[in-house]
């Protein structure tokens, strides 16, 4: 149940943007009427599910709602405005998450959960972030290192002097 209900909350925060822009654009009405739609469309999976399959269908019906609404977000989006919040390159992501996600589980570390936490999360890092980077997914984050070793550098000149 956790895991579907991080699911939706993931794919909300991904496209997370779209309902700002709509809400500071001249459709700002929209943001409402798909807050209002996904409120009834959540209402209405709840009512489906909850009775078939308990407080699991109270998460599924979530991540329904969330789901038909972000896409119908930014589907207008990209209709409206042109805009797209994806990149292709950015479906690299949920593959190698879902990947090390199935992975790590079956590593088998020493049994004592105070210590496995912290090594599977070195583990999933270690892989991770290797991956990402052959793959492109971490230009912005390179840029923004960048940018902040030179910020950090001309500070140092100018303490000097």
């Amino acid at each position: 149940m956790t895991l579907i209900i991080g699911l939706a909350y993931l794919l909300n925060s991904a496209n997370g943007l779209a309902s700002g822009i709509i809400s500071m654009s001249r459709s700002y009405r929209l943001d409402a009427w798909s807050s209002l739609s996904m409120l009834v469309i959540n209402a209405i999976a709840n009512f489906i599910l909850i009775r078939s399959m308990g407080i699991v269908g109270a998460a599924y019906a979530t991540l329904i709602s969330l789901v038909v609404v972000n896409a119908y977000r930014t589907w207008f989006l990209r209709r409206r405005y042109g805009l797209w919040p994806f990149e292709p390159r950015m479906l690299a992501l949920p593959l190698i998450t879902a990947g090390l996600g199935w992975l790590v589980p079956w590593i088998p570390l020493t049994g004592e959960p105070i210590i496995d936490l912290p090594l599977r999360a070195l583990l999933v890092a270690t892989l991770f972030w290797p991956m990402a980077h052959v793959l492109g997914l971490t230009r912005d984050l390179v840029e923004w290192l960048r940018e902040w070793k030179i910020k950090k550098g001309a500070q140092a000149l100018r303490r000097r002097w």
